[in-house]
């Protein structure tokens, strides 16, 4: 069997024996996990360790895994940290901390730790195959003519995904709630009827294709707020947007807090309501 690469990393911890708490975790090989102790320096960690040692004390020092990989004991350090969190004097989280829930928030729910959804800007462009006012009015959104560009895209999103439909020149026009996966034009019935019977302004959109990956996909939406394309939204037009089709509006907190000021919405409760009943 094939050896893995250097597997001479530990994942070490300090301990106060006054108290007998941790209170740092490291990792290392050979003889890193006693180099602390002589250090200098004003972190809190030096501070610990020369307090302990004025008692005519040491720390005593632990190997908790050993024979691992450097990103293994990365991956280890940073585990033992989020779990212990305030009460470690690390300064740095770890180097996989961005994969891990941030401290203190137990008590929410957070989009990719407990549940996938997310709250996403779509352009809604116009054009020869859609319009804004037909996906106002009936209740989707639209893209494709393209399906490695555009149909494959719209087809990613998940039932209950969050919409904020972006008009090119208008700026957000709409929230939404994911309801059904996107289908090809032709397939998508409202309200119990194909939706080539109803009056669309752009009729274009079921232009029919040889190969069906070639043309318009429609994914059904409840609108939860909207707005008309006359009614701008001051200041709208300068938060973010996504340059390519759509994309998340997870860390754009500016963003975010904009749209539901303007838009009478908590992101916030609307995932809550629909992902818990999902």
């Amino acid at each position: 069997m094939r050896e893995r690469a250097d597997q001479s990393y530990y994942v070490y911890v300090y301990i106060d024996p006054r108290n007998h708490q941790e209170f740092y975790y490291g990792k290392g090989c050979g003889d890193r996990k006693f180099s602390h102790i002589g250090e200098k320096g004003e972190s809190e960690k030096n501070h610990q360790i020369q307090e302990i040692l004025a008692e005519g004390l040491k720390p005593i020092v632990k190997v908790v895994a050993q024979g691992l990989t450097e990103n293994e004991a990365l991956l280890i350090e940073t585990t033992l940290i989020w779990k212990l969190g305030r009460s470690l004097t690390n300064v740095k989280s770890g180097d996989f901390s961005r994969q891990f829930r941030p401290a203190n928030t137990l008590h929410k729910d957070l989009y990719n730790f407990d549940y996938q959804n997310g709250i996403y800007c779509l352009n809604v462009g116009e054009g020869p195959h859609r319009c804004w006012d037909d996906s106002r009015d009936y209740g989707f959104i639209s893209a494709g003519q393209d399906w490695d560009k555009y149909g494959s895209k719209i087809c990613e999103f998940r039932v209950n995904d969050i919409i904020c439909a972006y008009l090119s020149g208008f700026g957000y026009v709409g929230i939404g709630r994911v309801v059904e996966k996107a289908v090809a034009a032709h397939r998508y019935f409202y309200e119990g009827k194909p939706l080539s019977s109803f009056p669309l302004k752009q009729m274009n959109m079921f232009e029919a294709k040889v190969n069906e990956k070639d043309g318009e996909f429609v994914m059904r939406v409840e609108w939860l707020s909207l707005r008309d394309r006359e009614e701008r939204i001051a200041g709208s037009t300068e938060y973010w947007r996504s340059r390519s089709m759509f994309g998340s509006l997870e860390s754009q907190e500016k963003t975010l807090k904009h749209l539901e000021e303007r838009f009478c919405i908590s992101f916030d409760e609307v995932l809550k309501k629909f992902v818990s009943a999902a």
